[in-house]
């Protein structure tokens, strides 16, 4: 029965692991061209702005750019959802460790469980860790927070180009 509660976290985490492993160069993509199509979209706009002379293709334009700066949000929703979802994992792992532990100090007697238990633990320390994309970031809560920094910090740097 006890090797039954250390099989279900053991396949958990490997099945964690192994979607990382497939998972990050897709994830990497994405999130790359979710801050490219971002800049892109702010470049094309200030070159609207700037060279606007015709009201009709500047209607035309912001319809676009309105269609464009949707689709941009949706990207970064999406980013958003992702990193929710690996932060719920994250604190499912947590919390199965505070249980392990909370159970231990309950039960001081020597039996099977605890050997169980002790395993968990174990296998929670040393082979759980989070999601990191390509070694470059890692996909939790803080995210999309950098992601939104990182792109702000380059819309300045883009607007600074532009009109300075």
């Amino acid at each position: 029965m006890f090797k039954d509660l250390f099989k279900i976290p053991k396949e958990l985490i490997e099945a964690f692991t192994l979607s990382s492993n497939l998972g990050q160069y897709p994830i990497f993509g994405y999130i790359l061209s979710t801050f490219i199509n971002s800049l892109m979209t702010l470049q094309v706009a200030i070159g609207w702005t700037k060279n606007a002379k015709i009201d009709d293709i500047y209607k035309d334009a912001s319809l676009i750019y309105i269609l464009v700066a949707v689709w941009n949000i949706k990207n970064f929703i999406m980013v958003i959802v992702y990193s929710v979802a690996c932060e719920k994992f994250y604190s499912r792992i947590d919390d199965i460790k505070s249980n392990c532990a909370l159970v231990l100090n309950l039960i001081p007697q020597k039996r099977a469980s605890q050997k169980a238990i002790k395993n968990i633990l174990r296998l929670c320390n040393v082979r759980f860790s989070k999601m990191r994309v390509c070694g470059l970031f890692i996909v939790d809560a803080a995210l999309p927070l950098r992601l939104i920094s990182l792109a702000a910090t380059y819309c300045i740097v883009l607007l600074q180009f532009a009109f300075l």
